[in-house]
């Protein structure tokens, strides 16, 4: 699996300028991608790493509150952020972005 990196990944050297990132595994059942990655890959918060996480494993947003203790609309507020720095604008192609970035973090 290979994916644009931006700009300000800071998953390299100073010196270094690498344009994407290449992630080979093993198949098998993958894990929430960690939250580490989705940090330093597209430079979210903390809490919208930790929510990112808890979407793409429940895929509901009134269970992602429950889960969180957030109300629905803070969770949607958080969300719209998680969508503009991951360059996604709708649920669907976040959660497959995140299944994808799970598939190839986990092992």
């Amino acid at each position: 699996m290979a994916m644009p990196l931006p700009a300000d990944h800071g998953l390299a050297w100073p010196w270094q300028r690498p344009l994407i990132l290449v992630m080979v595994r093993e198949a098998g059942k993958a894990s929430p991608p960690p939250e580490r990655v989705l940090r330093e890959l597209f430079g979210l918060t903390p809490a919208e790493a930790r929510l990112a996480c808890v979407f793409a494993a429940e895929g509901d947003l009134r269970r992602v509150a429950d889960q969180l203790c957030l109300s629905v609309e803070t969770v949607r507020t958080q969300l719209k952020a998680v969508f503009s720095k991951t360059g996604t604008g709708r649920q669907s192609e976040l959660l497959r972005l995140l299944a994808q970035l799970a598939v190839m973090t986990s092992g």
